[in-house]
């Protein structure tokens, strides 16, 4: 047997390329699934209210209207003064009632 024999012939180089081809797209397909579910993955909604928890207002109570009527960045759910901007949440007396709104701050009237 010769050596040029068992050399491939230009239709069979041919041939192997274009089979690579689809081969490469698929490859491509799968990757681009891949990143799409992992950002699906990391978009998470740990209250499951339907609101991913990096723009959630609230994200461990849920609140799927997002309703925050003093517009500070906590949801009336999880704010002690929902209708007074308490940022920090500051509860001296550690009623529910935080202290911009209480009307004892330091003695739990509740």
């Amino acid at each position: 047997m010769s050596r040029s024999s068992l050399l491939p012939s230009p239709e069979a180089k041919a041939l192997r390329r274009r089979s690579r081809t689809p081969r490469r797209a698929v490859r491509g397909l799968v990757a681009l699934a891949l990143l799409c579910w992992a950002a699906i993955a990391l978009a998470a909604d740990t209250d499951l209210d339907g609101i991913d928890d990096a723009i959630d207002n609230c994200p461990l109570i849920q609140n799927p209207g997002q309703t925050n009527s003093d517009s500070d960045t906590l949801g009336d759910v999880c704010d002690n003064c929902p209708n007074a901007d308490n940022e920090t949440q500051t509860n001296s007396d550690s009623d529910t009632l935080g202290d911009v709104c209480d009307n004892c701050p330091n003695a739990d009237n509740e």
